[in-house]
């Protein structure tokens, strides 16, 4: 949704590394994350925002985003979308289906026994619970703007605005986790499980 509302590319982890497993019959591990940040560090090059979609749960591969986002001079910024009921939560993992084809999806257990480590960083945190897509998008979009909004003020030196930003701090059980890369005003992200 946010790439296509931005008009810039979406690098989806998942449809890099079922690919690479389907060419080369090979068990992927960091591959797909490697090749996402080098076609995310060339569109970021040349101007371009990126919205890259993945399950992001070390702090390895967040400090990798935001690496690519330095050295491309663009700025990034972390969102960590959530499903704080449990029930839901289950019953999504457990009813959802492949949207990339070859991909076998974890199980309930495999995704309560990921390893997680806690945010150190700021992020727009989207707790998806009894919403819908719609609404999720919507609240992410609110959520852009006020960042957007905050870090501006910020750069200018008042803080007229600052008690209207959003504070982001960690939150537990993690449903999926994104970035957003944004340069020139235009997000570069996405990500989620």
């Amino acid at each position: 949704m946010l790439s296509a509302h931005q008009g810039c590319p979406f690098l989806r982890i998942d449809t890099i590394e079922q690919t690479i497993r389907n060419l080369c019959a090979i068990k992927v591990e960091g591959e797909g994350c490697r090749m996402a940040y080098r076609i995310a560090s060339n569109h970021l090059s040349i101007g371009n925002s990126v919205v890259a979609g993945s399950c992001n749960p070390i702090a390895l591969t967040r400090l990798a985003w935001h690496d690519v986002a330095s050295k491309a001079g663009a700025r990034a910024v972390n969102v960590e979308v959530i499903c704080s009921g449990p029930v839901e939560h289950q019953k999504r993992v457990e009813t959802r289906s492949a949207e990339v084809t070859g991909l076998a999806l974890p199980t309930w257990q495999e995704v309560m026994n990921r390893e997680h480590h806690p945010w150190n960083s700021d992020r727009i945190v989207i707790d998806t619970a009894g919403s819908n897509a719609a609404q999720s998008f919507a609240e992410l979009q609110h959520k852009l703007s006020q960042q957007h909004i905050q870090q501006a003020v910020q750069a200018s030196g008042h803080d007229l605005f600052y008690s209207h930003g959003v504070t982001h701090r960690a939150m537990p059980a993690p449903f999926g986790l994104n970035w957003v890369l944004v340069r020139s005003q235009r997000v570069i992200w996405f990500s989620y499980r």
